[in-house]
């Protein structure tokens, strides 16, 4: 079985802030989700967000994904390369 989505589909999945964007307007729960420094910097102080992620903005998979577990990491993986995004770093427990 072969799986195509649509065009507007991979745009906005390709584009890691714009499914933020998309699942916000829409009323659904997600990760949150910064494109700039500054403002994780101001989240992570005011406690918005605990723990992140820092990864390219556009792409799929993980290449190239960090997890940043204080201020100074969060400075060096958002400027590892041009259009890094910062995102909230969820921990889920799986049972087996």
């Amino acid at each position: 079985m072969t799986l195509v989505t649509g065009r507007e589909a991979t745009a906005i999945c390709y584009d890691k802030l714009r499914p933020y964007t998309f699942y916000r307007r829409n009323g659904l729960h997600t990760p949150e989700t910064i494109g700039s420094l500054d403002i994780a910097h101001e989240w992570l102080s005011s406690g918005r967000i605990r723990s992140r992620h820092v990864k390219p903005r556009c792409g799929f998979g993980s290449a190239n994904t960090f997890v940043a577990n204080n201020p100074s990491h969060l400075d060096a993986f958002f400027s590892y390369a041009k259009g890094m995004i910062v995102q909230q770093y969820l921990e889920v427990e799986v049972t087996l």
